[in-house]
């Protein structure tokens, strides 16, 4: 450990939601790891979901700690005990959700103030464009955290930057993305709500995000440098078996929506975990899906433009429109059993088509993994911000 690294003191502060979450405290016990203090900012209710890792590497002796906020529910008109977007019993309550986000600013700044050692950098998710304004007042430099993916930051820059979606005649026109290595075709129908907000509310949200990203310290997103020329992210794949997020498809192809009660009653009438003993796993509640996908018999993950047709390790079988958080009973009926099937009969497909495809995600999976051995450039990358910070503050060995 370098006298540099000991005296830094790096917070993290993620969206609670579990694709956030995740990535962001494997990072901050990932920066620990190399000997700076790290405190990592949750909610009772999500301290218990990682609390176990957490205390064995504070018995390791790195310095890690978790700062438990109260979560103002009640105040902010949600049940008690949604603590996590994936507690929330309807997602109409999304916007409350939020809004009992932003109540944490207070104590969170209080927290930043005073706590020692003094902050030396703020790690937080993009979805937090207040903490920037905090970490301006305290004069502590503030990363921004992606959670999607570098090919999905590149598309929306470029998107954002020649507002070509806003010169396309219908949300079904479709149109190339510019400044790509790939030709990548989306619709203006097919856009994430940063770049086709539904409402006044959500554009200004989204134009406070990209201001507050622009004049961040940096951008931090999964992915690696071997994979940078594809747009770069861990992609692990083999043998004969397929994740789903089953929740999802399969609620979406019954045309359910988010109700989790008739998603519930279908799996049982259909006897679909007892026909599946032996030959599959179904998870209730949110999915580990790093641990999963680095599992050897796992042969494909579908999931967007970048897997199917950038990557080639995958099959498309999404919908042609994104639906919108809230209004998904509103669609109807996006993806049926049959596609589904089809999809995963392509995927697991035992002709040279597939061979080849298996081929592509199992060298990608060697790329990744040499990013994470010593001196490879995940493992380089993970110092960088330490040199960077220690830089900035002024603290040298």
């Amino acid at each position: 450990m370098s006298s540099q690294s000991s005296k830094l003191h790096f917070v993290f502060i993620p969206l609670m939601c579990p694709g956030h979450l995740i990535p962001m405290v494997d990072m901050g016990r990932l920066l620990a790891q190399h000997g700076v203090t790290v405190t990592i900012v949750t909610t009772p209710l999500n301290a218990s979901r990682i609390k176990t890792i957490i205390d064995r590497d504070i018995a390791s002796g790195i310095q890690l700690q978790l700062l438990q906020l109260r979560f103002p529910c009640i105040e902010a008109g949600l049940p008690e005990g949604c603590e996590n977007i994936d507690a929330l019993p309807s997602r109409l309550l999304s916007k409350n959700f939020m809004v009992a986000v932003g109540m944490l600013q207070k104590p969170l700044e209080q927290f930043l103030e005073e706590t020692q050692p003094k902050p030396s950098c703020i790690l937080s998710n993009r979805h937090h464009p207040w903490i920037f304004g905090a970490a301006q007042k305290l004069k502590i430099p503030r990363l921004a955290f992606d959670g999607t993916s570098c090919f999905t930051v590149t598309c929306s820059h470029f998107i954002n930057l020649s507002k070509i979606h806003e010169k396309v005649s219908d949300d079904l026109e479709p149109f190339v993305v510019p400044g790509l290595p790939d030709r990548i075709e989306l619709t203006r129908g097919q856009l994430p709500n940063d770049l086709n907000p539904v409402s006044v509310v959500l554009k200004v949200k989204e134009e406070d995000m990209r201001i507050a990203d622009m004049a961040s310290y940096g951008l931090v997103v999964n992915s690696s440098e071997e994979l940078k020329p594809r747009f770069g992210g861990l992609i692990h794949g083999h043998k004969t078996r397929q994740y789903v997020c089953l929740g999802t498809i399969i609620e979406l192809a019954l045309g359910e929506g988010y109700k989790s009660d008739e998603f519930n009653k279908w799996l049982s009438e259909e006897g679909f975990e007892e026909r599946n003993k032996g030959g599959g796993l179904l998870i209730h509640g949110w999915a580990p899906q790093l641990s999963i996908l680095s599992h050897t018999v796992i042969g494909g993950f579908m999931n967007e433009k970048l897997v199917v047709q950038v990557l080639g390790i995958g099959e498309r079988v999404g919908a042609d429109i994104a639906m919108k958080c809230g209004e998904e009973e509103t669609y109807g009926v996006m993806l049926k059993r049959e596609e589904i099937t089809k999809a995963i009969s392509l995927v697991i497909d035992s002709g040279n088509e597939g061979k080849e495809r298996r081929e592509r995600a199992m060298k990608l999976q060697v790329l990744a993994n040499k990013a994470f051995e010593n001196k490879g450039s995940s493992c380089l990358n993970v110092k960088r911000p330490i040199k960077d910070t220690s830089q900035i503050s002024g603290t040298k060995d």
